[in-house]
């Protein structure tokens, strides 16, 4: 993925780092989740390594945090969603798990 500026390089760590601490988890827990160690990945979050089609694969896996808005800066309205979700509470997460169960039930 070297076909972006440093610019674009320092966007896409500050992405990275902002993703991660929206999910409230330090570099160790969120590149061990990864699957990457905590200095590897700090040396991309810093803006120093580049980021992989690897590590955006692992990212996309463990927490759906979009390619695109990490290599680009561009979200999609699920992406919005999601994001959404995640800040909140378990009960508000009960409540929308429940209303779209229904939702489904009666669909089909």
């Amino acid at each position: 993925m070297e076909d972006f500026t440093q610019e674009e390089k320092m966007q896409q760590a500050m992405r990275l780092k902002h993703s991660r601490q929206l999910k409230g988890l330090s570099i160790e827990k969120f590149s061990e989740l990864i699957g990457m160690s905590p200095s590897g990945y700090q040396k991309v979050e810093c803006g120093r390594n580049s980021v992989s089609r690897k590590l955006l694969k692992n990212i996309w896996k463990q927490f759906r945090i979009s390619p695109d808005y990490i290599l680009l800066g561009e979200r999609f309205e699920i992406d919005e969603i999601i994001i959404n979700i995640d800040r909140c509470t378990d009960e508000d997460k009960m409540i929308l798990f429940l209303y779209l169960h229904q939702y489904f039930v009666r669909k089909f």
